[in-house]
């Protein structure tokens, strides 16, 4: 077995790497209304304008494009393992999230506000 960077063992950990940064489909999250959701922060991700918000009945991080009024599109799970998700629940966004380096980018700002958030009510 080869060691260089076509060997079956990087191949494998390149695949999963790759795997693990897409966003994941998920079609039967209801999303919640926008009047009840409450914002935590805000943030510009390649060159869109991110809302992150919480809602009382569904312990997500919601995420939404600021200026479609705060209608969510995509929910974050697994914050606090500084590793999470992005689930997909509307695919209006969805060659967005997609383009580049979005998926990472978006993790990135909401562990960034997720821990803030953290800090901020426990001190």
């Amino acid at each position: 077995m080869g060691v260089g960077r076509t060997a079956p063992h990087r191949v494998r950990e390149a695949y999963l790497r790759a795997l693990a940064a897409l966003p994941i489909p998920e079609r039967s999250a209801c999303m919640p209304d926008p009047v009840q959701l409450t914002v935590l922060a805000t943030a510009t991700v390649a060159g869109g304008d991110l809302a992150f918000c919480t809602f009382t009945a569904s312990p997500r991080l919601w995420v939404g494009f600021e200026q479609d009024g705060l209608r969510p599109f995509w929910f974050l799970t697994g914050l606090s393992s500084g590793d999470p998700d992005l689930w997909i629940s509307d695919y209006a966004h969805e060659d967005w999230i997609r383009e580049g380096d979005h998926t990472t980018q978006i993790k990135t700002a909401a562990v960034r506000v997720w821990e803030d958030c953290v800090r901020a009510c426990v001190g």
